[in-house]
């Protein structure tokens, strides 16, 4: 009995890789559609798809389990479509922010000028320092440089001070609901 059920973790662990391995392909042009603007939400149905066969290759000639594969299924595509989604928007929000920096740094010139107007440009040029404006734009999105590293690794904090939050789960939520849909559909076809 040891070994069967080894037998079936082992499996299940196989399985899981392939589904892993499945996902990319899909992710990959998740990935690349968004870095060039172009939303198509069905492309879930192929991480879905992509996981479903890499769960199958892996597991050729095995009796695995329905709820095994449910499990392995909605796990793996979960993590694939937030993952993908976040570095969509991770890679637009840190291209917004390199370009948009400028204008802010202008804005705080303006601002700093309408509020004394005893103030030249070259006075508060001098007084905003690349250190003080790097605090200032930490302190309004929490990150320091805008690079894709920081964004990613920021993402949460930098969606809520951008109130862009809502956004970023509506379009998770119509994103992976394509993909479930499919998923289910092709769990029905292998079902018969």
């Amino acid at each position: 009995m040891e070994n069967y059920g080894e037998s079936k973790v082992i499996t299940a662990l196989k399985g899981l890789l392939g589904a892993i391995i499945g996902a990319v392909p899909g992710m990959l042009i998740w990935i690349i559609l968004g870095k060039i603007g172009f939303v198509f939400s069905a492309v879930g149905i192929l991480i879905g798809l992509g996981i479903i066969m890499g769960f199958a290759f892996f597991t050729k000639n095995a009796d695995v389990p329905l709820w095994i594969m449910f499990v392995i299924f909605f796990g793996v595509f979960a993590v694939a479509m937030i993952l993908s989604e976040k570095i969509v928007w991770t890679w637009e929000l840190a291209s917004t922010f390199k370009e948009y920096l400028p204008v802010f740094r202008e804005d705080i010139i303006a601002g700093a000028i309408a509020e004394d107007s005893t103030l030249t440009r070259t006075e508060v040029e001098n007084i905003l320092t690349d250190e003080l404006f790097t605090e200032i734009i930490e302190e309004n999105f929490g990150i320091k440089e805008g690079t894709f590293g920081e964004c990613f690794s920021n993402f949460s904090t930098l969606l809520e001070n951008l109130d862009m939050k809502g956004k970023y789960i509506a379009s998770l939520a119509k994103s992976s609901l394509f993909g479930i849909i499919g998923g289910i559909g092709i769990f029905a076809k292998m079902g018969k």
